[in-house]
């Protein structure tokens, strides 16, 4: 087989193995020395160092900042601190970090008089060779490599660069994530409830758990709050779709169903208010199902609002669980509202589950959804003990029975204590 065939094949292998890398979702300070690692081992090399570069598009600035990152791969003493390089135009490092060229280590110029040798420790400089990663046409960093014994020929430097570019695209993608986790985090923060009130006579318990990486933001929420004279609210909800624009309707959902109790002291009312609301605002795809109810602890008389949302789960002694009242229609879908007002007297003892259908609808692979039916026998093998132990069984067990959520998961567990 030609030279040059077996070199394609080997780079086309050494890519696939990299762009493993692309999807793997690493973070980023661990990548650096995994990237290190693949590039020196498929370009047969005696060391390689990832290093980042100072963020600036601007040609005429004359120099940039250079740090290793580690660890490195086959040198043991590359000291992570960063180094000045001068960017003297159409010179060849100038050529490197603004055209992507692959240069040589002897062209490699510090602006303090060192030379690549020591940045690379004991690395070989007449041996190395500097590959820009280049990302839409921005250098993100540099891949030194050093020390081959027969050098690096022509054919060497494309493979290279190919290894570069395919970790760049690495890199990129764990920046993007790691920004992305961040806003993402913030903002689930910021629309979780805080503290739950202590309610008198019930123990509540709330459990939500994201469907995609932790951080992320779903459209499933949940929110109880003290409204004064022994009255508290119970508010569970999902909104259609993912992301900011269902994080921005949850926010909005919350925040005026506690508004809306300023003039209504009632469920049916409230959700009627919410639905007039969320039709006027959203796309016709876009709807929320909820439940909505007000507590009396005085009495212990719970009222509730179905909005096209899963039936609550309901255990008293010496009764099996089962599923209580009915739904209605989902909020947003019609200007006229459609829901189902359930009313109890709780006791000693009794239980509600509330809980969005990422719980029931939780899938095997190809294979089956959990539904209401295991989940009322959960329910009930567990229906003595404290809330939060009944939420986390029902959610253990949709884990189990579907490896990991396809939706996100929302609970409150409602037990009457007396």
């Amino acid at each position: 087989m030609p030279e040059d065939v077996d070199d394609t094949i080997e780079t086309l292998r050494g890519l696939v193995g990299l762009s493993r890398r692309v999807c793997a979702g690493a973070h980023e300070d661990d990548l650096y020395g995994i990237l290190a690692r693949d590039i020196g081992r498929l370009m047969a090399a005696q060391g390689c160092v990832i290093a980042s570069i100072s963020h600036d598009t601007n040609r005429d600035t004359s120099t940039r900042v250079i740090t290793p990152m580690l660890p490195s791969f086959g040198i043991a003493d590359v000291q992570s601190r960063s180094h000045a390089v001068r960017l003297d135009p159409g010179t060849a490092m100038w050529r490197l970090i603004f055209d992507g060229e692959t240069i040589r280590g002897d062209a490699f110029e510090f602006e303090s008089g060192a030379d690549v040798a020591e940045f690379f420790g004991r690395g070989n400089a007449s041996e190395t060779i500097i590959v820009a990663m280049r990302v839409h046409s921005e250098t993100l960093g540099l891949v030194m490599l050093t020390g081959r014994d027969a050098g690096f020929a022509d054919r060497d430097l494309r493979r290279a660069e190919a290894y570069a570019s395919e970790a760049a695209l690495a890199l990129e993608n764990a920046r993007l994530f790691e920004e992305e986790h961040h806003v993402a985090s913030a903002l689930q923060h910021a629309l979780l409830p805080g503290p739950m009130p202590t309610v008198p006579g019930l123990d509540v318990a709330a459990l939500y758990r994201p469907a995609g990486p932790s951080g992320s933001v779903g459209g499933d929420f949940y929110d109880v709050f003290d409204m004064g004279d022994d009255r508290y609210g119970l508010l569970l909800g999902d909104v259609s779709g993912k992301g900011p624009e269902a994080a921005a309707q949850t926010a909005l959902v919350r925040h005026m169903t506690r508004g809306l109790l300023v003039r209504e002291h009632l469920p049916g009312p409230v959700v009627a208010e919410l639905n007039c609301a969320i039709w006027r605002q959203n796309a016709p795809e876009e709807f929320v199902t909820l439940l909505f109810g007000i507590y009396d602890a005085a009495t212990r008389a719970i009222t509730w609002a179905n909005a096209g949302h899963p039936r609550p789960l309901f255990r008293t002694r010496g009764q099996p669980a089962h599923p209580f009242g009915a739904t209605g229609r989902a909020l947003g879908i019609l200007e006229e509202t459609d829901v189902r007002i359930e009313r109890m007297r709780l006791s000693a003892g009794d239980v509600l589950v509330w809980y969005t259908d990422g719980l029931s609808e939780a899938r095997r692979p190809g294979g089956s959804l959990l539904g209401e039916e295991e989940l009322l026998r959960t329910f009930e093998a567990n229906a003595e003990r404290d809330a939060s132990e009944i939420a986390e069984a029902l959610y253990r067990r949709a884990i189990a029975h579907g490896g990991r959520l396809g939706d996100d998961v929302a609970m409150l567990v409602i037990r009457c204590h007396g």
